[in-house]
């Protein structure tokens, strides 16, 4: 029996002892080839798996002071994906030749670790916390799948740090802002030889600042959107939304109130995400950004414009289903009362006036009494034989009246009484 068969349990050497009985010799020569293959293999595999446990067990342990670490900050509040106070490390992996990010105890047991950060690293950025001047977050997005790294820095205490490990150096005049902005530049250094950028849009160095923040909703959830130069982000509660510009199809105003607005954004997937009670102050520099970003504005186009008139209606305020319509057809009205207005002055043409002095005013003999009527007929029949005396030509009983009323037995009476 070979020294591998020995290596197997009691009762599977008796089995094949068992069965090699029954074999002739050239049989159990290929028999026990046969036995010794399969044995080297299971414990080659077995082996394998030890290996891989092994190293699965070394790596959830980090020496922070080897040489392998190229930057630390200690005792940082990780607020995703996970919710600990970690040291955040940039190391060298001897092994794979690829730097990565290790956050880890104060025991040094890793917690998390973003390998490869090369080409792991998708987007990286400090942003500011909107209403507290003295912390900042480093947010890293390094899994399409995942929420990203995002650690809340408290300025002060990232200064004294960095001073400590004597990584940067500072004047006596300058504030904590300056000396936080001199631990920005040190700690993108550090990215940028390691494989990955971190972008810094609010840094204080720039004369002018393109990039803002303001409150916002996403249906219930408060958050802070961020307009940045070739994306908007909001967060940093989860789930953190990171959206590229060059994703976003259009964009409108709508629920417009006195104080607030919102602002709807249609991906190219048709997709449609909804930042709902920004301040109305804000207005101005949102809209300057989305024109400067060259993107399109839909917020008076007819067919929304249709379907917030159909979602007014269905909520039952008529009111503003009124006034959508109004402006639906603001320009047709006008188009109408400009022809209107043609008509009538066509109209004035061909119509009685109703002034007295007007050269076409004709009383109404059906609303009078007939005596306005009867004095300026006698008025004109004067007139007219004042004038046929002066030309001297007829006599007053030669004169024929020719325009004077006759009377008719079946006519109507007119009401009016002609002498």
């Amino acid at each position: 029996m070979s020294d591998n068969i020995k290596k197997l349990s009691a009762s599977l050497q008796n089995q094949i002892k068992t069965f090699q009985s029954s074999l002739n010799e050239s049989q159990i020569s290929d028999f026990i080839d046969i036995i010794d293959k399969i044995v080297l293999e299971s414990i080659s595999q077995e082996e394998l798996v030890h290996k891989s446990k092994k190293a699965k067990l070394d790596s959830a342990f980090f020496n922070s002071n080897s040489k392998t670490t190229l930057f630390q900050l200690k005792n940082c509040s990780v607020i995703s994906p996970i919710r600990k106070k970690l040291n955040f490390s940039i190391s060298f992996d001897l092994q794979n030749k690829w730097n990565s990010i290790v956050l880890s105890n104060i025991e040094d047991v890793v917690q998390l670790q973003i390998e490869n950060t090369k080409n792991t690293i998708s987007f990286a950025i400090f942003l500011p916390v909107i209403e507290r001047d003295n912390m900042s977050y480093l947010l890293i997005k390094y899994d399409e799948e995942k929420d990203p790294l995002i650690i809340s820095l408290n300025k002060a205490d990232v200064v004294k740090q960095l001073i400590a490990m004597q990584k940067i150096t500072t004047e006596e005049e300058e504030n904590v802002n300056q000396q936080y902005q001199n631990c920005i530049d040190y700690i993108r250094k550090q990215a940028i030889l390691t494989g990955f950028k971190i972008l810094d849009p609010f840094s204080i160095k720039n004369e002018y600042c393109p990039s803002f923040l303001v409150n916002s909703h996403i249906k219930s959830k408060e958050g802070t959107l961020y307009f940045l130069p070739d994306h908007l982000l909001f967060g940093i509660k989860k789930p953190i939304l990171i959206l590229p510009i060059a994703s976003i199809s259009s964009i409108n105003y709508s629920t417009i109130t006195r104080l607030t607005f919102s602002l709807t954004l249609i991906l190219e997937n048709e997709s449609v995400v909804e930042f709902s009670m920004i301040d109305q102050q804000e207005y101005d520099r949102i809209n300057s950004y989305i024109v400067n970003k060259h993107v399109n504005d839909k917020s008076m186009s007819n067919e929304l414009k249709a379907k917030a008139n159909v979602k007014q209606e269905s909520k039952g305020d008529l009111s503003a289903a009124i006034k959508e319509d109004d402006e639906l057809t603001r320009e047709e009205e006008e188009e109408e009362v400009e022809e209107g207005d043609e008509k009538s002055k066509d109209k004035e043409k061909y119509d009685d006036s109703d002034d007295p002095d007007d050269a076409d005013y004709e009383a109404n003999i059906d609303d009078i009494d007939g005596s306005e009527a009867s004095s300026d007929y006698e008025a004109d029949v004067a007139e007219e034989k004042n004038n046929i005396k002066e030309e001297g030509n007829l006599n007053e009983t030669d004169i024929e009246l020719s325009n004077v009323p006759q009377e008719e037995d079946d006519e109507e009476d007119s009401g009016v009484d002609y002498d």
